[in-house]
C-alpha cells in the first residue's frame, strides 16, 4: 500500500464522514444536500449553493475505484473487505478536507465559490461541467485563432 496518500489511515467511518460533510456544507449555507447511492453505497454528494447568479447545483463524486488503484495498485474487486473499507474512508475523508479547504479560501476572498466548484457544477443532462468538457460536448477556444489578431 502506498503510504504517501492523504488520509490513508483514516479511521472515521464513512457514514460519519458524510455527516461531517453535510454539516460543513450546511454551515456554509448550502441547500438541499443529497447523497448519491448505487447499490446502497454512497458514490457522491450533491447540493445547491447560492451565488450572485442564483442557485448553483454541484455534484462531487467519490471515485472509490481510483483511490483503490492508487492505494493498493488493484481494482476494488481484487481487494479484501478491510482494504475496501479503508479505501472508502480515505476517499470520503479527502472529500471532506477538500471542501473544508475550499470554503476557507472562499471565506478569505482568495477565490469565488464559482471558481472552485465550477468543474462540479451540473450543467445539463445531469452532467457536470467537467464531464461535459471531457466528453467533447463542450469546446473551449484555445486562443490560437486570436493570437495573431
Amino acid at each position: 500500500m502506498r503510504k504517501n496518500i492523504k488520509n490513508y489511515t483514516s479511521e472515521i467511518p464513512v457514514n460519519r464522514l458524510i455527516n461531517k460533510i453535510q454539516e460543513l456544507l450546511a454551515s456554509k449555507k448550502a441547500d438541499k444536500i443529497m447523497i448519491d447511492y448505487v447499490a446502497g453505497e454512497p458514490i457522491g454528494i450533491a447540493f445547491l449553493i447560492s451565488t450572485p447568479r442564483g442557485l448553483m447545483p454541484i455534484r462531487l463524486p467519490a471515485r472509490i475505484e481510483g483511490v483503490a488503484r492508487v492505494m493498493y495498485g488493484a481494482n476494488l474487486d481484487q481487494l479484501r473487505d478491510t482494504q475496501i473499507a479503508q479505501v472508502k474512508r480515505t476517499a470520503w475523508r479527502n472529500i471532506h478536507d477538500w471542501i473544508d479547504a475550499q470554503m476557507a479560501l472562499i471565506e478569505t476572498e482568495m477565490v469565488k465559490l464559482e471558481e472552485v466548484f465550477l468543474p462540479y457544477m451540473v450543467v445539463d443532462e445531469n452532467q457536470t461541467f467537467f464531464e461535459r468538457f471531457e466528453s467533447g460536448k463542450l469546446k473551449l477556444n484555445s486562443g490560437e485563432n486570436n493570437a495573431h489578431n
